[in-house]
């Protein structure tokens, strides 16, 4: 898009917002709160989204996200089933949720929060959605995990169990006895484990398409390598959505900082699977 293009944009969408015109559509509606931007970081408020009342735990996080799932439309995909069985593992305050239920009225959806302080949000905003809300951590077993909340989207659990709050967790496998057509998974820092966990409990082969956001902090291995092999053994296509480095952007990548403190977003699918060309 060039200078005059933007331009252009801009002003129509000053004419119609001086005039009450209601967005034409999801990236309207989200220029319509570029102002989220510039809000505190970790303060929780609320805002309307075509017409829905949407919580949020920090505004610049809402507005990144309702750009991936409703603008990018990253999660969007076309099935064959009416009622598809759908996965937002990681679903902070359910955006993916509420986007699955806009494409497939009839799929049954199940969104898992491990922050006590955002599932509280994510119930209000998929209270009158049919989604079923785990508010527990997404683990291996059943044992409680330990849980640094930050506010905002990046609350995670101390692997090395010395910080946080313990919480009640649950074995992700244990919910996986039918296929999945799709399981989103953002769990900061915790993707390769229990992506290692389905496979070694036979539930990796039941998921026909997965994003995953693979995060790599300072002291960690990075958990891609393995994740993507793991994925491809078990039959699936990967493609690399996006990579994020959070400390410097422009950091180059062999040099000190270059490869931790990051994020990847990985699409996978089955091999098997056919995509249908018919998502609007």
């Amino acid at each position: 898009m060039d200078l005059l293009e933007k331009t252009q944009r801009r002003i129509l969408f000053v004419i119609r917002k001086v005039l009450g015109i209601r967005p034409r559509n999801s990236d309207e509606e989200l220029r319509r709160l570029s102002w989220l931007r510039n809000l505190p970081s970790a303060k929780p408020g609320k805002v309307k989204w075509h017409e829905r009342q949407l919580f949020y735990a920090d505004a610049e996080a809402l507005y990144s996200q309702l750009n991936e799932v409703f603008v990018q439309k990253q999660y969007d995909f076309a099935s064959v089933h009416k009622s598809p069985n759908l996965i937002d593992c990681g679903a902070h305050v359910g955006l993916v949720s509420l986007r699955w239920r806009q494409l497939f009225p009839d799929a049954s959806i199940i969104a898992i929060e491990a922050d006590p302080a955002i599932g509280d949000l994510l119930r209000k905003n998929l209270e009158s959605a049919n989604v079923k809300v785990i508010q527990k951590a997404a683990w291996t077993d059943k044992q409680g995990v330990f849980f640094r909340s930050s506010g905002s989207d990046n609350g995670n659990v101390d692997l090395s169990a010395r910080t946080g709050t313990k919480i009640p967790s649950f074995d992700l496998a244990d919910i996986i006895n039918e296929t999945v057509e799709f399981l989103k998974m953002d769990v900061e820092g915790c993707e390769y484990i229990l992506l290692r966990n389905l496979a070694d409990k036979g539930k990796l082969n039941k998921v026909l398409r997965l994003v995953v956001e693979f995060h790599h902090w300072d002291s960690d291995e990075n958990p891609l390598p393995g994740a993507l092999s793991l994925l491809a053994e078990n039959g699936f296509d990967c493609r690399i959505l996006s990579s994020v480095l959070f400390k410097k952007q422009n950091t180059p990548p062999f040099s000190e900082n270059g490869w931790a403190h990051s994020h990847v977003v990985v699409a996978a699918k089955r091999k098997t699977i056919k995509e249908i060309n018919t998502i609007s």
